[in-house]
């Protein structure tokens, strides 16, 4: 099974500010605006499991290996208000442009999202290039009510995308008919897209580590519970984990989890 990893985020990480880590969107009335979505994202029973349900939901962290939470749950697509829901063929891209980031919350600047919607469609050029067509984002912080029709309207209206509390997954319109089927593990930490281009089996898995490192080793311990068989797999998050003095600024020997991450890729 060929493996694809990507260690760590493309920009710089800004840390959100303890007041607005996990401001929920406001909503007041039924509507069928998206953006001001009062129903919640998933069914009450899996909301915790993907992250959503802010400290209460959180906590089950503490218990992150347990393997309850590393049942997959499914995540709904949620259409932009532009998406096209058929694309011919020849007209997919086949190689797609990936990317990751770790943003930092989506609150902690004003006009931060519509950068990133930018970003993707290609309009804001910073990494040289043209946009995106899968990309993961992680804490985005998303409250499973009204963001996810906010944040999908604004950064990916014409295509598909997935939410947890911690990830948030774009598929843009090159995408447009591929059957995706995706699933969340481990609190949100994990968002698995599997899919089938140019014949082959693929699977893209998007993830964010726990930073703490009582928390980060049983997750990576666990993290096999994640991984299929018989598929590609290419692997792209912030794994909050040092590998080598290489891998900080400052000559940081390996941190906690490092030997488990090891494993994994050999394994895989």
């Amino acid at each position: 099974m060929p493996v694809s990893v990507g260690v760590g985020s493309i920009s710089r990480k800004v840390t959100p500010s303890p007041h607005n880590r996990c401001v929920p969107s406001v909503m007041t009335t039924k509507t069928n605006d998206p953006r001001q979505r009062t129903e919640p994202y998933l069914d009450d029973a899996d909301m915790w499991k993907a992250g959503f349900g802010g400290p209460a939901g959180q906590e089950n962290e503490r218990f992150i290996e347990a393997l309850e939470l590393w049942q997959p749950v499914a995540l709904p697509p949620v259409h932009g208000p532009k998406s096209v829901q058929i694309i011919e063929e020849h007209e997919r891209v086949m190689e797609l442009r990936l990317a990751f980031q770790n943003t930092g919350g989506w609150r902690t600047r004003h006009g931060k999202v519509a950068a990133i919607g930018r970003q993707f469609a290609g309009d804001l050029n910073i990494y040289g290039t043209n946009g995106w067509d899968l990309a993961g984002f992680a804490e985005c912080h998303c409250d499973g009510y009204g963001d996810v029709g906010s944040f999908s309207e604004r950064v990916n209206p014409e295509g598909r995308s997935w939410f947890t509390y911690w990830l948030a997954i774009h598929a843009g319109p090159s995408l447009a008919g591929v059957d995706i089927q995706t699933t969340s593990y481990a609190c949100g930490r994990i968002v698995r897209l599997d899919m089938e281009l140019n014949g082959r089996k693929r699977t893209y898995m998007y993830v964010y580590a726990p930073s703490k490192s009582v928390q980060r080793r049983p997750f990576l311990k666990s993290f096999q519970n994640a991984m299929p068989t018989g598929r590609d797999v290419i692997i792209m998050g912030d794994f909050n984990t040092r590998l080598s003095k290489k891998d900080h600024s400052g000559d940081r020997p390996p941190n906690t989890g490092s030997a488990e991450w090891e494993h994994i890729r050999e394994v895989n």
